[in-house]
């Protein structure tokens, strides 16, 4: 078989490989939106303790986040986007539920904050939608890099049988020195970027 075809059957079935792994196995929309629906708004309870108001009101959130997360990770899966305590904020996710208070701790005099954490089906959504839109990207990211590599794989094999046919075998070790080198420079590159 003629080196073109070899890399022409070598093309589609990369091709072929790099649909089947950025297909992925992602919840259609309705589903999560069942899953959002039937659920109660979850609530919780959170503190924090701070000299001043933002450090309470800082930790108050922090736990917040954590909380969230934590339901996420319950309901729906463990997610590596997680939402941050000024996002949760303005979504209106935390209400303050009464006016810091004074506490003694040992010698020092603290602020506490209480807050109130509710999911609403909303705000909910809008957290699954950011979860499923960074899945999406990585696999986009992976993807890519698998095609990248074996691109580059498949030039450095043409490029090496037709350098080694025109020079009619006197530069064999010089070009698999080459060939070598290109490959290890782009497994480094992929390795550097996934």
């Amino acid at each position: 078989m003629r080196p073109s075809r070899i890399g022409s059957v070598l093309i589609l079935g990369i091709l072929a490989a790099s649909v089947s792994v950025s297909s992925g196995r992602a919840q259609p929309p309705e589903r999560l939106a069942g899953q959002a629906a039937r659920s109660d708004n979850p609530t919780w309870e959170v503190e924090g303790v701070g000299k001043t108001f933002a450090d309470a009101e800082g930790l108050a959130l922090g736990k917040a986040r954590d909380k969230v997360v934590e339901y996420l990770a319950q309901q729906y899966g463990e997610t590596r986007w997680t939402p941050t305590p000024g996002w949760l904020k303005a979504q209106g996710v935390t209400r303050q539920l009464d006016e810091p208070k004074k506490v003694q701790l040992l010698i020092n005099e603290v602020l506490e904050v209480r807050l109130a954490v509710e999911l609403k089906p909303d705000v909910l959504q809008k957290m699954l939608h950011q979860a499923r839109e960074m899945r999406m990207g990585e696999r986009q990211r992976l993807a890519a890099c698998w095609l990248g590599g074996l691109v580059v794989l498949l030039l450095v094999v043409v490029g090496y049988l037709r350098l080694e046919e025109a020079t009619k075998g006197y530069y064999t070790a010089l070009l698999r020195l080459a060939a070598l080198v290109v490959l290890g420079l782009t497994g480094l590159c992929l390795w550097r970027l996934g």
